[in-house]
């Protein structure tokens, strides 16, 4: 009985209390690099955003000015004709600067110059809270 106690005894298998504790850091640093990377992602996705409704509103912009030849007031100006509505806002969560409201995107175009070729600047930002 004695020897079949014994022969039960060193077939058992397992892992070690130690075994166990590399396993765990190795997927705890894992983890951890994989939320750092998750951050940077989504950082990356709403930069690429906002670019994205940057060049999309300029474009809108430039196209309302080919039409009419005068430049829009607003980005609300453009939506109906030139812009999908709901118009593009900034993606939430990017770091802008102070005094800079994130909720919508404001139009600068500045007219031909003199001694120019005729040609329109337009600026597309986030918008600017009034003071």
């Amino acid at each position: 009985m004695l020897k079949k106690f014994r022969k039960m005894l060193k077939k058992q298998e397992g892992f070690t209390l130690v075994e166990l504790m590399v396993a765990v850091v190795i997927l705890g640093i894992l983890a951890g690099i994989g939320v750092q990377q998750y951050g940077r992602i989504q950082r990356d996705a709403k930069i690429a955003a906002h670019n994205a409704n940057v060049r999309i509103i300029t474009n809108a912009a430039n196209m309302y000015i080919m039409m009419y030849d005068e430049a829009p007031e607003s980005v609300d100006d453009l939506a109906p004709e030139f812009l999908q509505k709901p118009v593009p806002k900034p993606p939430a969560g990017l770091d802008y600067e102070d005094g800079v409201d994130s909720s919508k995107y404001t139009l600068s175009v500045t007219g031909p110059q003199e001694n120019s070729d005729g040609t329109w600047q337009v600026v597309v930002t986030p918008g600017i809270i009034p003071e």
